[in-house]
């Protein structure tokens, strides 16, 4: 809006840099806050056919292997909870579950399915924040 607003202005070249300067200088700490406001948590829900115990390690490798720069939770499937993404090693139905993709690894012991793991959690918040913007 303020590169419009000059734009539209009959500044100098000058006067348009100091009063875009000064503008930021004013309004970064409002804009963080509202960044802040609109950041999403993409929710993964981990369901491997393991036990209990064998699943919390599978979770802790995904943890290690993510390079998400956003902020993610992995946490046990739940069939009463809704999530973005479910991470499974079975390829099955979540009748319950409204919007979640549904991500069947081959393996979580070799690198190859983290590509693209990566890449649908990328896509997922990109839409999540997206849709937030938008409503």
């Amino acid at each position: 809006m303020t590169q419009r607003a000059l734009e539209i202005s009959n500044y100098s070249e000058f006067d348009k840099q100091n009063i875009q300067l000064e503008l930021f200088i004013r309004y970064a700490s409002v804009l963080q806050i509202i960044f802040k406001e609109v950041e999403s948590c993409i929710n993964v829900a981990c369901d491997f056919s393991y036990e209990r115990i064998m699943i919390d390690a599978v979770i802790e490798i995904i943890r290690e292997r993510i390079t998400a720069t956003f902020p993610i939770t992995l946490t046990r499937y739940n069939k009463n909870n809704q999530y973005d993404i479910i991470l499974t090693n079975q390829v099955k139905e979540y009748p319950l579950q409204k919007n979640a993709r549904v991500f069947v690894m081959l393996s979580n012991e070799y690198d190859f399915d983290f590509p693209y793991v990566n890449e649908i959690l990328k896509e997922c918040y990109l839409e999540k924040i997206d849709l937030r913007m938008r409503s």
